[in-house]
């Protein structure tokens, strides 16, 4: 097994190339990115038609015993039209360690679309939001450890308004088809209200959780994080992320860092 630090020096380095391939700054008349992480919400904003985003970072993450790093993450963003964007996730490298033994490899791609719904109202109109839809599936191509047996599809309701002039308020509903020995159908709700600091720093706070739609399981997950971003030019923003699991649910805790670029 890979150095437990090994993940971290390679996020490091991906971080930096990226940030070299960008220009000392940003045209300030351009719009900021926004973007799909740090936070589990995704946004209602599409990218740009032309425009490329790739967003990656790395998770450290412990449940009891079992510590996990991954590193990737990535997801790539195509505007493909003016509100339809078309999405490559190919997420990340996974290692995982337990008392006794530990296993790596990649987890599944998955392939989708994030269709632009509705713009929203200026100012906080609770009947008006922003909003967006995103179809996608993962792909079992992934490492015999991390492979689900078949594809999952899944779609999210993407949800947006604005509070004041710097304070923004997202929510997520996602119904997602899972695999394995019990195929079961899948439910994902969030919050997460964000603040814009000023014209770079930001932060978020947020709540999420999983529920088992089935008729005869219903278990539930929940987890509360928070995090900050810093756009160093309206095209490359930096992240940092850390958060617990709640009623003694795994992962206990998760930490990560992250950036994103916009071509």
């Amino acid at each position: 097994m890979a150095d437990s630090k090994s993940p971290w020096a390679l996020a490091i380095a991906v971080a930096a190339l990226i940030g070299a391939a960008a220009p000392a700054c940003g045209d300030p008349a351009v719009e900021s990115l926004v973007t799909d992480r740090p936070d589990f919400t995704e946004s209602a904003v599409c990218v740009p038609r032309g425009r490329w985003q790739l967003e990656a970072g790395a998770t450290t993450s412990r449940a009891g015993a079992i510590r996990e790093q991954a590193l990737g993450e990535m997801l790539l963003r195509a505007g493909a039209a003016a509100r339809v964007e078309v999405r490559l996730g190919m997420n990340s490298h996974v290692w995982t360690r337990g008392p006794r033994d530990g296993t790596s490899g990649l987890e599944d791609p998955s392939l989708g679309v994030k269709l632009g719904l509705a713009k929203g109202a200026d100012g906080f109109a609770p009947l008006r939001p922003a909003a967006a839809l995103i179809v996608a599936t993962s792909l079992p191509l992934g490492a015999q450890a991390y492979r689900a047996s078949t594809a999952e599809p899944e779609a999210k309701l993407c949800l947006a308004w604005t509070l004041f002039e710097r304070v923004g308020l997202a929510a997520n509903g996602n119904v997602a088809r899972r695999s394995g020995d019990t195929p079961r159908a899948e439910g994902a709700a969030s919050v997460s209200l964000a603040t814009s600091w000023t014209d770079r720093l930001g932060s978020y706070v947020e709540g999420f959780g999983f529920r088992t739609l089935d008729e005869d399981r219903h278990d539930a997950t929940a987890y509360l994080d928070g995090g900050l971003t810093w756009l160093v030019h309206p095209d490359l923003q930096l992240d940092a992320r850390a958060g617990v699991g709640r009623n003694g649910v795994d992962p206990e805790w998760f930490g990560g860092l992250g950036v994103s670029r916009r071509w």
